[in-house]
């Protein structure tokens, strides 16, 4: 579980903890002035707080110069703003300390180093550093890996809603890593994360509904929730949504939706509804038939080594079918099909040795 983690100003002023917030009169104007877009004025004040001693006003400037807001961009000046918060104790300071050096912004990238920072913040209750902690654990960078540190720290994070640990907490359950399988905690904690529109954690309430792992088999449930997610892009939800359609499960038929569905998974270069598209022009399903366009995405997804369009791409080629004929090229395709297992594939292999098409015979 890789950290999709970045240095979000707001998260400063809109976290579940407020302990080290500055609400003084200069802050919140300075926020407020920020909040509109004035950066020059909101970077006057917190520069002249900052260099007052104030903790969290140090950890702003240090933002406003790592994201170039009302200053010049400067990694190596953020990273000493951020030394001086997080010196003070100051846990967005340090949780934002510990992303410099997670990513080598400002300063030589290290782990160790980040992970130090991280804790500090973590160990404040802070749910993003929490979930930083976690990260860590889960993936060996600057601490040994432990997956049931990484369970831990996740779930304190999680418990504050932050919304990459629920989604990770559900993920641990359902793989068992870190922690007991239970399918049943996996699906809560999914939906804790579905609930707050995060894409990934709708696609597997969707699958676990479809499926019925951890929850009451429900189609309905998993194209609703599947919806959610292939409406923010993605991928799997918007070929799993194709599907619901083209077969009518979970929603009645509909050849045309399945057919725009398909196609905005197979934009992103999914092999499977590539291939569906390509099937659906050849076969004139939810879309005026066109063999052209058939070949055209049958080949982009034989081009992703997909067995079932290296087979039609072969067959077109053999029959000439929205493609020039060409004997040579059709066993090519077979072939790389064949080679996978593709039984019909592998028969037609067979039959072009022994008839000498587009390869010397040899029976």
């Amino acid at each position: 579980m890789k950290k999709v983690i970045y240095i979000l100003f707001l998260l400063a002023f809109a976290g579940n903890i407020y302990a080290q917030r500055d609400n003084s009169p200069e802050i919140q104007k300075a926020r407020e002035l920020l909040d509109k877009g004035n950066y020059d004025a909101a970077y006057s004040i917190f520069i002249k707080v900052a260099n007052q001693g104030n903790a969290y006003a140090q950890n702003c400037v240090g933002y406003m110069y790592s994201n170039g807001l009302g200053v010049g961009k400067n990694n190596k000046i953020a990273v000493e703003w951020f030394r001086k918060s997080a010196l003070q104790g100051n846990y967005y300071g340090q949780n934002n300390l510990g992303e410099m050096y997670y990513y080598g912004d400002g300063v030589v990238q290290n782990y160790s180093e980040a992970f130090k920072w991280y804790m500090k913040a973590a160990e404040q209750g802070y749910d993003e550093a929490q979930y930083n902690v976690g990260a860590c654990y889960d993936d060996g960078e600057g601490i040994a890996q432990n997956k049931n540190e990484a369970f831990k720290w996740y779930m304190k994070a999680a418990k504050q809603g932050y919304i990459d640990a629920q989604y990770n907490v559900g993920n641990m359950y359902k793989e068992g890593e870190g922690v007991v399988l239970n399918t049943t905690e996996a699906f809560n904690w999914f939906m804790k994360a579905a609930e707050q529109d995060f894409d990934r954690a709708q696609f597997y309430v969707g699958v676990m509904y479809d499926t019925g792992e951890g929850v009451a088999e429900n189609k309905s449930e998993a194209f609703k929730w599947y919806m959610k997610a292939a409406e923010q892009g993605g991928i799997g939800a918007q070929f799993n949504v194709g599907v619901m359609y083209d077969t009518g499960v979970g929603v009645t038929q509909n050849k045309f939706e399945a057919f725009k569905w398909y196609m905005k998974a197979a934009e992103q270069e999914d092999a499977s509804a590539q291939f569906n598209v390509g099937y659906m022009y050849d076969n004139g399903e939810g879309v005026a038939q066109n063999k052209s366009e058939a070949f055209k995405w049958y080949m982009r997804s034989a081009e992703q080594g997909f067995a079932r369009a290296q087979f039609n791409v072969g067959l077109c080629y053999d029959y000439g079918k929205g493609v020039q004929q060409n004997k040579k090229d059709a066993l090519t395709w077979y072939k790389k099909a064949a080679e996978q297992g593709h039984v019909d594939a592998q028969f037609n292999v067979g039959v072009m040795y022994e008839k000498g098409e587009g390869v010397v015979q040899n029976r």
